[in-house]
């Protein structure tokens, strides 16, 4: 593809993402080069991508792993190294019980599994696997006693592919623990199984994710932040979002016009942040949220991968693929490690 051809991007509309889009627009408007956005849901944009609508994009992460036909573009993503606050499970006040011993377990049993994950590093294992951390993260007997007795569902979101394997993960490592409490997540639109008794409540959470969690997370009394949690159990950042391509070479000129805009987004939405807040259309109602929030959530999202946010996705991807993406002859004896993996591996050439 040449730069003289409109580039198709495809692109999220979320706030997250609007610091990036502007920068883009001015550079490649003074290069002259004509872009067209298809815009949606993560998953329609790794949809998008699939079926060859547009040339590349910000698409979920795991797509990585899910379409064999896609591969990195370049060294940029969105990602956070701890609390993310557009990706969370939201709970309500009669849930305060569930939310906090959540909590606890996150807090206190991530730790162990961070020094696992430590170790593995130092002595440059290429795997960590589940049922290696779940022999290490027993809890004791007297944890055990406080648990609630009764079973806990999480809700996926419909919009999401990246946070949804993300919970999957974390609940599954934590749920195979000595805890009493059976946690199981509901695809969307998936019922609760009916084997509760006449006296049974049931319990569920909700996977928010995107400028929906940024405007309904004041309706929540209690939420836990993905990416927080993911920080306090590998101490490595989290990467919702990688820049992906279909079936094209990326022109070297294209690919300098969209790291410098990346580098220029991310520098200017941490020192000046008022200066991107007046590209939101009034009408836009993640703007109920308040400026300042909006400013405090631009710092936390960041788009130039370093190398501990490809460490990070490394890990996840590993994570993944014994969780829930994995070939059925590929077990906890094992991870696949594809081109993918490699192709991340090399960008840390390009730090």
């Amino acid at each position: 593809m040449s730069l003289d051809s409109t580039i198709r991007l495809g692109w999220i509309p979320y706030l997250n993402l609007l610091p990036l889009e502007i920068e883009f627009k001015k550079i490649f408007g003074i290069s002259g080069q004509q872009i067209s956005f298809y815009k949606g849901h993560p998953k329609e944009v790794n949809h998008a991508l699939k079926s060859g609508l547009v040339d590349l994009a910000p698409a979920s992460s795991i797509n990585l792993l899910q379409d064999p036909n896609v591969e990195i573009s370049l060294p940029l993503g969105i990602f956070s190294d701890g609390s993310v606050d557009s990706v969370f499970i939201g709970f309500r006040l009669a849930d305060r019980y569930y939310y906090e011993h959540f909590k606890e377990i996150f807090t206190e049993i991530g730790l162990k599994y961070r020094r696992i994950f430590s170790q593995s590093e130092q002595q440059k294992e290429t795997k960590v696997t589940i049922s290696t951390l779940i022999k290490s993260t027993r809890i004791s007997e007297t944890e055990a006693f406080l648990k609630p007795p009764t079973d806990f569902h999480i809700r996926l979101s419909s919009a999401s592919a990246t946070s949804n394997a993300l919970c999957k993960i974390l609940f599954q490592m934590f749920s195979s623990t000595s805890s009493s409490v059976s946690v199981s997540c509901l695809e969307p639109g998936g019922k609760i199984p009916v084997n509760l008794s006449l006296d049974d409540e049931v319990r569920t959470g909700h996977l928010l994710i995107g400028d929906e969690a940024l405007i309904k997370k004041a309706s929540f009394p209690f939420v836990l932040d993905l990416g927080e949690i993911w920080q306090k159990v590998t101490g490595l950042p989290f990467v919702f979002a990688l820049w992906q391509v279909g079936p094209f070479n990326l022109p070297e000129e294209l690919r300098d016009i969209l790291l410098d805009a990346a580098g220029l987004a991310q520098k200017r939405k941490d020192i000046d942040p008022a200066y991107y807040l007046q590209e939101i259309n009034s009408d836009n109602p993640v703007l109920k949220i308040g400026d300042q929030a909006i400013k405090n959530y631009w710092k936390k999202i960041r788009y130039v991968l370093d190398e501990r946010a490809i460490r990070g996705l490394v890990l996840f991807f590993q994570m993944a693929q014994q969780c829930c993406y994995q070939p059925a002859s590929i077990t906890n004896a094992g991870v696949k490690i594809t081109k993918s993996h490699h192709r991340i591996l090399n960008l840390t050439q390009s730090l």
